[in-house]
């Protein structure tokens, strides 16, 4: 298991754990964005937007959640990836306070999850958004 999601899956990080989880989230990026693809870059920021969420900083998780989305756009992401995306721009929107930019982005990830062919994606993609879906509308 990766440093950085070690570290957000914990309630009692204190200051160093979050500087630990930081970090790694942080050098993640940096250096797939140097020996990586687009989509490693993308999942990185991905990693990032639960980093800044875990630490309480929702306008940090989405700015990283806007790369996301913005690195699919560009390189016509596969349906998988813009999932997530959608995925992260929610939760991010939502953790933000604005819950009608994060049901826009739960109908966006409902809407690509039905162009998602490979089954064992669109399982665990199906998982996702009904977590999301229960997350948002609790929230409401």
């Amino acid at each position: 298991e990766a440093p950085a999601v070690a570290q957000d899956e914990k309630t009692n990080r204190g200051p160093m754990g979050d500087a630990l989880m930081l970090k790694a989230a942080t050098l993640g990026r940096t250096w797939w964005e140097v020996a990586g693809t687009w989509a490693q870059v993308g999942m990185a920021e991905y990693r990032l937007v639960f980093t800044r969420l875990a630490m309480g900083h929702p306008v940090l998780a989405v700015e990283h959640a806007l790369n996301y989305l913005d690195l699919c756009q560009k390189n016509q992401a596969e349906p998988a990836d813009l999932f997530y995306a959608h995925e992260a721009m929610a939760r991010a929107q939502f953790a933000a306070g604005d819950p009608v930019m994060a049901q826009a982005h739960v109908d966006m990830a409902r809407e690509t999850l039905g162009r998602i062919t490979d089954a064992d994606s669109a399982k665990s993609a199906q998982e996702t958004l009904t977590k999301l879906n229960d997350a948002v509308s609790a929230g409401r």
